[in-house]
């Protein structure tokens, strides 16, 4: 009886050792990690992002701030990828958690449910790799930013760099190459199409490469016309011109939507110091 005991408390001793082991050798890689980690207050200068060899500088001319962008076109954002923006501290914890659920349940990085904040950390700091140590190192990334900048900065960033389109960085240049028009003059409607397109802008600028608005385009736009009505993000004048420029579409089934495209080879091949033109 006394052997079993013993034996039992040796294997219990080997046990908690190994799990010891285990747990305090997570604690120095991610410690490690960490300490390997950029500072974020890097983004109060000029950079170049970790994913995209894009560069991010308050400086250049495509490079607009936020109090120059209607204050329409930033509700068409805010709604369509993070409504609660100003309201968290850089994590939807309801997202977060359906996110792990789904995670779990198939087996793999299957959904993100990122936030603004989380989405300017990964374009400008982590690759696009998904494993448990880089999303432990957004976080940490993420609560950093959340603590050192305001919101109006992380999303004047965000709106910087984030990307629409092959090669397409930034609301100016994304402006300029679907409507031919500085970021500061879009209309509601306009914005709302370059905020749906964030998801996946590679695949879904079709709209824009086939002339016309597609079934999903439309719908997706449409559906961030309603949440602005019903969340009262818009002033209702604003909301209903936008109503009614977008039905006129609608009624040319799409097309007409996108403007004169002149300025697109000036888009792809400027650099930071390019004058754009009249």
């Amino acid at each position: 009886m006394k052997y079993l005991i013993a034996q039992t408390l040796k294997l219990l001793f080997i046990l908690c050792a190994l799990i010891g082991s285990v747990v305090l050798g997570l604690i120095l890689v991610l410690a490690y990690g960490l300490s390997q980690l950029p500072d974020v207050k890097i983004l109060n200068g000029c950079l170049t992002t970790s994913m995209y060899q894009i560069e991010l500088c308050p400086t250049a001319k495509n490079y607009i701030s936020l109090q120059d962008l209607p204050e329409s076109s930033i509700q068409a954002f805010l709604i369509s990828e993070d409504i609660q923006f100003y309201d968290h501290h850089g994590f939807q914890w309801d997202e977060v958690l359906r996110s792990v659920e789904e995670n779990i349940e198939t087996g793999k990085f299957k959904r993100g449910g990122s936030t603004i904040s989380q989405q300017l950390v990964k374009n400008v700091f982590l690759t696009p790799d998904k494993s448990v140590k880089r999303k432990l190192m957004e976080a940490y990334l993420t609560w950093r930013l959340e603590d050192t900048f305001t919101k109006d900065v992380i999303l004047e960033r965000y709106l910087n760099v984030v990307e629409f389109g092959e090669d397409l960085y930034g609301i100016e240049k994304a402006s300029r190459y679907y409507f031919n028009q500085s970021a500061k003059k879009l209309k509601f409607e306009q914005a709302a199409f370059l905020a749906m397109l964030l998801p996946n802008p590679k695949t879904y600028n079709s709209s824009f490469k086939q002339g016309q608005l597609t079934e999903f385009a439309r719908s997706r736009i449409s559906d961030i016309l309603s949440k602005a009505e019903a969340f009262k993000r818009v002033p209702e004048s604003d909301l209903e011109a936008a109503k009614q420029r977008f039905n006129q579409v609608l009624d040319q089934d799409g097309s007409g939507f996108f403007q004169t495209n002149e300025a697109q080879d000036w888009i792809l091949e400027q650099t930071e110091q390019t004058e754009p033109p009249n």
